[in-house]
């Protein structure tokens, strides 16, 4: 008996782990194994009713997890009056077993918020303490968190981020499979996997994971190619450090030699003369990527940091220091130029030192006499600032206000130092985190930007640089909202477009057009102010004649460094932006005979003018009536109708529109009846890619067809009146 009752336990406990099993695999978020979990869940019921038909009750069977017996279960089957057979007992398994499941998976995932909801907390826990840099403290938390869900990808990550800080590279390339097998599409686990196999020097498995980003995301290109960039310049920095090891071994004079003096400049105890003089030696040696890396293999880079003299000069208040001292640390930082000149893996390993980029802003910000030392602080500056990954590494470490307001008062200094100071500044504006990180505060630089376009006496290099740098922080729409509305700034770019217009200086002038076409970009108060006396002095800028060809500008945000070629161009840029939303200004431009020189440019050859000559016009037409007489009398539109032949969709919008304000003259439909121009005008309407084409043309199609009834024949013909009525779906 006892042998009986110890089978039947087996039994019933085998049958529960299979249970458990089942409704594992019915809880699972993957569809394989929730489809696996129910073809066992169908089994096992199929084999369950087999035993049932074949087997008497069972009274002794111990009770289930879920405080039920088959024997009660059978009994139960028989008390109710009904038959007893096995096919009652089947019915009664069946139930239960669901009813079993359902209460398992119940308690399960009532049991898992409540896990799910103490990692969350856990997590945050990690998140706060990695932020804190205690890294030892947030792996713990993270690991407590992985102990309650074992599932969850994000958790691997976070936990795999914090290993790398810590140095445990393997650990975390195993945090991040755990974290793609929970989900393959995972980005993060690709990117610290990456990170990863850098830092263990597997260059081509970290290129991999990087790129398996793209394969999940392709908006992510710039990310990736960030990332694959950093790759590149570890190995080569590995590269160059293994050459320089092999040049020192094979006993290279030049690599021995600068070991030697570098070994000089670090001993202790020595004057400061001494120092700047070994540091001199070392600079005019720096001139090649072997002995940059030999020189930040052998700590030259770590002289800011571990060279008493130098900390204590840096340490100190500037005004107490001495000349000897000046010039101690002027020949470091020159030194640390030449180290750093096209050599990212040196810039990087410079500027990441704990406290340096604070030093640097005390020396720039403080009044000390001499001008070499912030003149040498000011070309390393400009030296990083010259590549992309240097403007990071500037942005990354420094204060970026605090460092703009400082370039801003250098500039303003008009010392020998100040081009350097206004180039940094135009070299960073190029960044786009620089120009969020200042969008907020631009009006606090723009008082001081406002006094150098008013000072006279300001050298053009200077103010050019300056104008370039606030031009590309006009690539970002608040700034250009900001600039468009503060009306010092309109005051102090008229005064100096007037004085540059008679100037010498064309990229002078250039420059300054290219700053108010930004600012001209949208409509403002300001605008309406200065719209009249801004296209005056455009219009007086403009040769009688078709000018020579000159590169196009961006629409949106000119470029920063312009040719001698662009002042009509940039000047009919600013005059098309401010004509559409200035009356005023419109009356006054056609009232000084801008209608026939602009009409000139129009049948021109060179695309650049013509585009920003047909917008212009466009303007012109659509509220005075003179300009649209004085178009349709110079033989205007014929010029226009050759424009529908043009590939830019820019240039046969504007024709369109302007075609269809000239539409208003007597004899204009008539004229154009006697023309292909509904063929033209449908063939833009039904292939334009831009619904702002479309609809031009759909109003101009309007105006032909109730102008002249030869036109509305000639538009039925072509079957035109359907396009014609999607084209008008455009018009709001």
């Amino acid at each position: 008996m006892a042998s009986n009752t110890t089978e039947d336990v087996k039994s019933f406990l085998n049958k529960v782990e299979e249970i458990e099993s089942i409704v594992k695999g019915l809880n699972s978020g993957d569809d394989q194994q929730l489809k696996t979990a129910m073809h066992k869940a169908d089994e096992f019921l199929k084999s369950q009713k087999t035993k049932s038909a074949d087997k008497d009750e069972e009274k002794d069977l111990p009770q289930t997890t879920t405080g039920f017996s088959k024997t009660v279960i059978n009994k139960r089957s028989g008390e109710d009056g009904s038959a007893g057979g096995a096919g009652n007992m089947d019915i009664t398994d069946q139930n239960s077993f669901l009813a079993a499941l359902e209460a398992d998976a119940k308690e399960r995932s009532e049991r898992r918020k409540v896990n799910e909801k103490e990692a969350q907390v856990l997590k945050e826990k990690g998140n706060q303490a990695f932020k804190e840099n205690n890294f030892e403290k947030a792996l713990d938390l993270y690991n407590q968190a992985i102990d309650k869900i074992r599932d969850n990808p994000m958790l691997y990550t976070n936990r795999a981020q914090a290993l790398i800080k810590l140095g445990k590279y393997e650990e975390a390339l195993k945090d991040c499979d755990w974290a793609l097998r929970a989900n393959p599409n995972t980005i993060k686990a690709h990117v610290h996997m990456g990170r990863a196999h850098l830092a263990l020097e597997h260059y081509q498995e970290a290129r991999d994971s990087f790129s398996q980003v793209l394969t999940i995301d392709p908006k992510k290109q710039t990310m990736v190619q960030e990332y694959l960039e950093e790759v590149s310049r570890a190995e080569a920095a590995q590269s160059a450090e293994q050459k320089a090891r092999e040049l020192f071994a094979a006993g290279d004079t030049e690599a021995q030699g600068l070991v030697e003096v570098l070994k000089r400049v670090q001993a202790p105890d020595r004057l400061p003369m001494y120092y700047s003089g070994g540091l001199r030696v070392l600079c005019s040696q720096l001139d090649k990527e072997d002995n940059q890396a030999q020189f930040r293999m052998n700590g030259g880079l770590q002289l800011f940091h571990e060279h008493k003299l130098l900390c204590r000069c840096l340490a100190a208040s500037p005004q107490s220091l001495s000349r000897e001292e000046r010039d101690l640390l002027t020949a470091a930082f020159d030194t640390m130029t030449q180290a750093c000149t096209n050599n990212d893996c040196n810039q990087e390993q410079l500027l990441k030192q704990e406290g340096l980029a604070e030093h640097m802003m005390v020396l720039l910000s403080a009044v000390v006499k001499g001008h070499s030392l912030l003149k040498a602080i000011l070309t390393l500056l400009f030296t990083v600032s010259q590549s992309h990954h240097g403007r990071s590494l500037l942005i990354q470490h420094f204060c970026v206000l605090r460092l703009v307001s400082v370039l801003f008062d250098l500039i303003r200094s008009r010392k020998i130092y100040s081009q350097n100071a206004a180039s940094v500044l135009n070299n960073l504006s190029l960044e786009k985190k620089f120009r969020c990180a200042v969008r907020d505060k631009v009006e606090e630089i723009l008082p001081s930007f406002e006094e150098l376009l008013k000072d006279s006496d300001s050298k053009s290099r200077v103010v050019s640089s300056c104008i370039s740098a606030m031009m590309n922080l006009a690539n970002d729409q608040k700034v250009r909202t900001t600039l468009s509305q503060r009306r010092p700034l309109w005051l102090a770019t008229e005064e100096l477009l007037v004085r540059t217009s008679t100037s010498t200086d064309s990229e002078l002038l250039s420059l300054v057009l290219g700053l108010l076409a930004n600012m001209t970009t949208d409509s403002s108060p300001t605008l309406l102010e200065f719209g009249q006396r801004m296209c005056a002095h455009c219009h007086s800028l403009l040769p009688s004649q078709c000018p020579p060809s000159s590169p196009s500008p961006s629409p949106s945000s000119l470029s920063s460094s312009p040719s001698l070629e662009q002042v009509p161009t940039r000047a009919l840029l600013v005059m098309g932006n401010i004509l559409p939303h200035s009356v005023p200004a419109v009356e006054w431009v056609s009232s000084h005979g801008a209608t026939e020189l602009l009409l000139g440019y129009v049948k021109c050859e060179e695309a650049v003018l013509v585009k920003q000559s047909v917008k212009c016009l466009t303007a012109l037409t659509q509220f005075s009536t003179k300009a649209r007489t004085t178009l349709v009398d110079n033989k205007g539109i014929s010029a226009l109708t050759r424009l529908l032949q043009s590939k830019d969709e820019g240039i046969v919008g504007n024709a369109v529109l302007c075609l269809s304000h000239c539409t208003q003259v007597p004899g204009v439909c008539a004229f154009l009846a006697e023309t292909d121009i509904v063929k033209q005008t449908l063939v833009w309407a039904r292939d334009g890619r831009k619904s702002a084409v479309q609809q031009n043309c759909g109003i101009l199609l309007a105006k032909l067809a109730t102008g002249h009834p030869k036109n509305l024949e000639r538009l039925r013909e072509l079957h035109g009146i359907q396009i014609l009525h999607d084209c008008m779906k455009h018009i709001k």
